[in-house]
């Protein structure tokens, strides 16, 4: 009987060592969860600060192309004017 107990024993101090584990696992996995949570959230919020930006930029292209446009017309009318002349 003395053997069994001791096993048992062994086998019952094993298998709290094991729980342990485990719920250091479980601890970690939720921090890596949590920690992959707030990365993702943060690069989502940079993600679209950055297409936010890029649309603006875009849009001032747009304009600055149109004013171009109307300024070279206007230039090619003040020439086409002078050579009339």
């Amino acid at each position: 009987m003395g053997q069994q107990e001791t096993r048992i024993k062994a086998l019952e101090l094993e298998l709290d060592k094991q729980k342990k584990q485990r719920i250091e696992l479980e601890k970690q996995k939720k921090y890596g969860e949590e920690r992959f949570s707030k990365l993702k959230a943060t690069t989502n919020k940079d993600l679209t600060l950055t297409k936010k930006t890029a649309q603006e930029k875009d849009k001032t292209v747009s304009k600055l192309k149109q004013e171009l446009k109307k300024t070279d017309q206007k230039a090619q009318q003040k020439i086409a004017e002078l050579r009339g002349l």
